[in-house]
């Protein structure tokens, strides 16, 4: 009798799980282009949901660079369309501008906290993950990738970053931002109100560097030894922080890379597949 019992459960859960991978398999892919998932004009992103999704695909948040004041989502549509048809879930999405009144970094990172928010209202109807994340961006929001994945650190699983500032405090970092007149834009995004000059670096500026609050997340870095934007050295100090906490992670150089770190076809190609390597290692 137990014999029979224990046939008949074995039959009802193969069949369930029948059930549930043809239904996986029957998913189609979805694209949402200009979703609104905030209150705010720029509160806008693009949703890649791949064909025969279910609940352990990675799920990428793709950020884009812009000094923080510029840019737009269609920069960061590459990547995510090559995520998008290796079975990843991805957003694309657009952010608040930080400005010179109170739209500085922590609501810039509102913003990604929303969009998460509306991922996980949204898991069951799109048979996705509703935690565990990964997060992605380039120049300005690869910081912002760092900035939120090392704040809350209970939503990312993993990141990748490109050309990513990370240590405000730096005197060279600050000569580049000089050379560049991006010092008002790093103010903005900091909040800073203090002169900037190389012999007192401001607190804000303190407050807003990567490598001050690194967290055991799986961090891959791409960064040109070119970058006439962003310092390499900018790379090889977060590097070697996360070495010295022994947290995973692998720079890779680019030789003769520019800021403009995707210009080149075979440059492009490497960080594409890179980028999708390292999610299906620590995204899932």
């Amino acid at each position: 009798m137990k014999f029979i019992l224990l046939f008949f459960v074995m039959i009802f859960l193969s069949s369930c799980h029948t059930k549930q991978s043809d239904t996986e398999s029957q998913l189609n892919e979805i694209k949402l282009i200009n979703v609104k998932y905030g209150a705010y004009e720029r509160n806008i992103m693009d949703v890649y949901l791949p064909k025969g999704r279910n609940k352990n695909i990675p799920f990428v948040i793709n950020l884009h660079g812009g000094a923080w004041t510029l840019g737009d989502k269609v920069w960061g549509a590459g990547i995510s369309e090559y995520l998008y048809n290796h079975n990843v879930a991805v957003i694309n999405m657009n952010y608040r501008f930080a400005d010179d009144n109170a739209t500085h970094l922590p609501l810039l990172l509102d913003d990604i906290n929303n969009v998460i928010k509306y991922i996980q209202q949204h898991s069951k109807e799109w048979n996705v993950r509703n935690n565990g994340y990964s997060i992605t961006g380039e120049s300005a929001g690869a910081h912002m990738a760092l900035s939120y994945a090392y704040q809350y650190p209970q939503n990312i699983k993993a990141i990748m970053t490109r050309c990513a500032p990370t240590n405000f405090g730096d005197i060279e970092n600050l000569k580049y931002a000089n050379k560049n007149d991006v010092v008002g834009a790093i103010n903005k995004m900091s909040g800073n109100k203090e002169e900037v000059d190389i012999e007192k670096i401001p607190e804000a500026y303190i407050n807003v560097s990567p490598v001050n609050h690194v967290k055991n997340i799986p961090t891959l870095i791409f960064h040109g030894d070119q970058d006439e934007m962003v310092p390499y050295s900018q790379a090889t100090q977060l590097s070697k922080i996360l070495h010295q906490k022994k947290y995973p992670h692998q720079l890779i150089t680019l030789p003769g890379a520019s800021h403009n770190i995707l210009l080149r076809d075979n440059d492009r190609e490497l960080i594409y597949s890179k980028s999708l390597e390292w999610v299906e290692k620590y995204g899932r």
